[in-house]
């Protein structure tokens, strides 16, 4: 519960916790008091409503009330296990305004715990001390609104403004005719769209299967979780839309994509928000120039706020709303009785706090506190100490094979950890050193051991020697917490661990490349000593936007650049853009496009 003030790193200048924040530091120099002991807790207090049943066509609304606690890492703070439900409104419509009559048994307790405190014992210390706490901020949810704002009444708008006639409705031959809009996809541009969506696959881990969501046919997106618009948004709107607008469209689009990707950072740095802060009103000022003004309501406007409120805050991780629908689903699956959709859930919910509180006195037993994680890289046989290329915290797995190393392969795998000597000294190294470094080394090493040199250590003895012809080969590793598989074994999944990313120093000079990966390599040395490398097959290097948009264009002389210590591995992943810009259309905000029929004068424009 002391971890923002004992344990955290207080960089200036950068936001990763809300303890860096503004409003955190304003309110200790209102409330000196409260801020003296760092046990006292912070809190958000978060509420949003939802169906318990499985048919939503039976309109139903509970409102679960969350508290959730700011005093742990940031890791922390926004899981499930530590988050509270104090109270549920049970009605089967919303609140509403009465939603404050519903709050105040919990706004009694924590004016109690504000003024009053309560009575704590401090387990690490064996103390009883008081206890006080305090709101920082609330989370909610505003309601998404999925029709387009591209309606008969805002051309309409248009006309009134005179401004862009090119988009004014047209009277023809008795019919309200509405002319294409630069920012509109016609259908097979929706359709190629959907198609690009259905391609992508993510790591493990990252988003769910958004392919699932797209029907091609319809040319549609539907069931989106707020946490896979995020991910559309940031990451997949950039690329998707390049070959279907304009540049300028294209510009806009992609500047707001940015922002939002930079501003959900889980670290911040305040020159960047204040940077942010001036561009994204250029950003809103050039959709202003392409978009209807109906579509600039009050959500546009509050992206302007969003650098500013995370400087007062904290990043948007520890105060966005997802987290928050993730533990309301968990909190769904406790309703098994439909009769009684409230108590139903109260009593799921109390058994499973109950077993989380007997779990803390467990020893020697998988609780929801010390689950092995699902990508771990220890094993069995790891080597602790000694050379670090000896104890790369690597563990593979799938389809482990046998192969014959060529003494070629062999002599440059073996001098790759060249990099790990030149620690020790930098003698006798020159141009020739990839031909003539592993007979050299051995000759050294052997000469040092027989003078009884110190410098010839056992590890450096086993490396000299060269590793076992026989190699094994697998099909993926995790490293660092990360998990890995190759192409071929990507290609029949439903998600993509493949992507390889390496930055290298060179000339003072940082260097980043991509690739796939095509297999993974264990060397073994005397002694049982291991090594793991990682066969890439890298991508051409000619810019870092090509490098992203597609995994067809790999270098066909790849097969010569030596494999990669595991652990030097970063994951990135490849999506197939679709895009080619000699195909792209040229700037023309006077094409008019295809005229699409008005239905009827009182359309809401959701067909468009």
């Amino acid at each position: 519960m002391n971890w923002h003030k004992e344990r955290r790193v207080n960089e200036e200048g950068f936001l990763r916790h809300p303890a860096n924040s503004n409003e955190w530091k304003e309110f200790d120099k209102q409330y000196p008091l409260f801020a003296q002991d760092s046990r006292n807790v912070r809190l958000g207090l978060a509420t949003d409503g939802f169906n318990p049943f499985a048919n939503m066509s039976k309109p139903y609304s509970m409102w679960p009330v969350i508290l959730v606690c700011y005093n742990l890492p940031p890791w922390k703070c926004m899981k499930a296990v530590f988050s509270m439900l104090t109270l549920l409104i049970p009605r089967p419509n919303a609140p509403g305004k009465e939603i404050d009559l519903y709050l105040c048994p919990l706004v009694d307790e924590l004016k109690e715990l504000w003024v009053d405190g309560i009575q704590t014992f401090d387990a690490s210390t064996g103390e009883i001390f008081r206890m006080h706490a305090c709101i920082l901020w609330t989370i909610n949810d505003f309601p998404a609104y999925g029709k387009t704002k591209d309606t008969d009444n805002a051309r309409r708008d248009l006309e009134a403004m005179n401004i862009r006639s090119n988009q004014h409705l047209r009277l023809e031959s008795g019919k309200m005719r509405k002319p294409h809009a630069r920012y509109v996809l016609k259908t097979p541009q929706r359709r190629e769209f959907c198609k690009f969506l259905k391609s992508i696959k993510f790591p493990d881990g990252y988003a769910a299967n958004i392919s699932r969501n797209v029907s091609i046919n319809d040319g549609k997106i539907s069931g989106l979780k707020s946490h896979d618009c995020h991910v559309l948004l940031q990451r997949l709107l950039s690329v998707g839309i390049r070959p279907f607008f304009d540049t300028k469209v294209c510009n806009a689009l992609i500047e707001l994509s940015i922002f939002f990707k930079n501003i959900c950072a889980r670290t911040l740095r305040v020159s960047d928000l204040e940077r942010m802060e001036k561009e994204i009103v250029i950003t809103l000022c050039k959709l202003e120039i392409i978009f209807p003004p109906a579509f600039f309501d009050i959500m546009v406007h509050l992206v302007i706020h969003l650098p500013r409120e995370a400087k007062l805050g904290d990043p948007v991780n520890n105060r966005w709303m997802y987290l928050i629908e993730r533990l309301l689903g968990k909190l769904k699956k406790y309703v098994k009785n439909k009769a009684r959709p409230e108590g139903s859930l109260i009593e799921g919910y109390i058994v499973n706090e109950s077993m989380t509180f007997c779990s803390l006195y467990l020893r020697g037993v998988e609780t929801s506190f010390n689950p092995n994680e699902r990508n771990d890289d220890r094993r069995n046989d790891q080597k602790v100490g000694g050379l670090s290329v000896f104890s790369q915290k690597v563990r593979p797995f799938g389809g482990r094979k046998f192969i014959l190393l060529p003494k070629k392969e062999i002599d440059k795998a073996h001098c790759e950890h060249m990099e790990e000597l030149k620690l020790k000294s930098n003698e006798n190294l020159c141009q020739r050193q990839e031909q003539e470094f592993p007979k050299w080394f051995e000759n050294r090493i052997y000469g040092l051991r027989e003078m009884g040199s110190l410098e010839a250590t056992d590890d450096l003895h086993y490396l000299s020697f060269k590793p076992d012809v026989r190699v094994h080969t697998y099909t993926g590793c995790i490293v660092n917490g990360v998990r890995f598989q190759t192409k071929g074994r990507d290609n029949n999944r439903t998600t993509q661990n493949s992507g390889i990313f390496v930055s290298v120093e060179h000339s003072d000079c940082s260097h980043d490349y991509y690739g796939v990966l095509e297999s993974v390599l264990e060397l073994t040395y005397i002694n049982c000593n291991k090594d793991e490398f990682n066969e890439v097959r890298w991508a051409v290097q000619e810019d870092q936007e090509n490098l992203l948009s597609s995994d067809d264009e790999m270098d066909e002389d790849s097969e010569d650049e030596p494999p990669i210590y595991a652990v030097e591995s970063d994951p990135t992943y490849w999506v197939n853009s679709r895009h080619d810009d000699e195909d792209s259309e040229e700037d023309n905000p006077l094409d008019d496009g295809e005229d699409e029929e008005i239905l009827s004068d009182d359309s809401d424009g959701s067909d468009y």
